[in-house]
């Protein structure tokens, strides 16, 4: 794993995957009505998660992050940072002034 870190890359056939398709819903000839879902390989999705918790430690230890990022950190979610854009939105509705956001994915 720290060979990995020092490197910076992983090994190139942990980067490979599998490819299914899963049926939704039928009928079958329709590719609509199939979803598909990627397969990693174990060893990469466990460094990948070494490593996310390193960083995440990082961040946490050093304060890096500000106090309103709620994403992909501990004991924090979304859902409260969503609500309060939609209270915004609504409180602006009646507002004659435009009102605009940003929803960066």
């Amino acid at each position: 794993m720290n060979e990995i870190l020092t490197r910076g890359n992983a090994l190139h056939r942990w980067k490979s995957a599998r490819t299914l398709l899963l049926l939704k819903k039928f009928p079958v000839t329709r590719l609509q009505n199939w979803r598909p879902v990627c397969l990693l390989r174990t060893a990469y999705k466990v460094a990948s998660a070494v490593i996310n918790d390193r960083l995440a430690a990082l961040l946490e230890k050093y304060d890096i992050l500000e106090p309103q990022q709620e994403g992909n950190q501990r004991q924090h979610n979304t859902i409260r940072q969503v609500s309060c854009l939609l209270h915004v939105i609504e409180d602006a509705v009646p507002d004659p002034h435009c009102t605009s956001s940003i929803w960066i994915w």
